[in-house]
């Protein structure tokens, strides 16, 4: 009885990691088209959230800080069901970003090799690590 009840479980969304220019917004946009679902990115709700851009968070205010409002957010996006949520290069660095990403969600790790990424931009910050995402993939299990 318990199976059943897992398997019968309704996928709700699905969150999208990995590195900045990985793929995650086109990936993201594409997939929502495809389900019918609304797409969502992390990072434009901090921007919208603090009507500043998130160089200008940091800068003003601190990475602390930042990551509060990232905080903030993931827990307002990932509230919503069918919807394709976009998290940043760093998001899922921190414990209640997991959390909230493993709820009635499908997490996929989207990987780009250097020369994708060099391309796209790299990371924004150069503080988020192939290894740390990665050791979060395995922790996740569910990308």
């Amino acid at each position: 009885m318990e199976r059943d009840r897992k398997e019968t479980r309704r996928l709700e969304k699905v969150v999208l990691i990995g590195y900045r220019a990985a793929g995650k917004t086109t990936v993201g946009r594409l997939l929502a088209g495809r389900l019918g679902w609304s797409y969502v990115d992390v990072d434009r709700g901090i921007e919208e959230h603090c009507r500043l851009t998130i160089r200008e968070i940091i800068e003003r205010h601190g990475e602390p800080y930042y990551r509060d409002v990232e905080c903030a957010v993931v827990t307002e996006l990932c509230a919503g069901c069918e919807r394709v949520v976009a998290f940043g290069a760093g998001t899922p660095m921190r414990a209640h970003n997991r959390e909230h990403a493993r709820r009635a969600s499908l997490v996929v790790y989207l990987e780009a090799d250097a020369a994708a990424r060099a391309v796209g931009g790299g990371d924004r910050d150069g503080s988020t690590t192939t290894g740390r995402l990665r050791r979060w993939q395995r922790h996740c299990g569910s990308a």
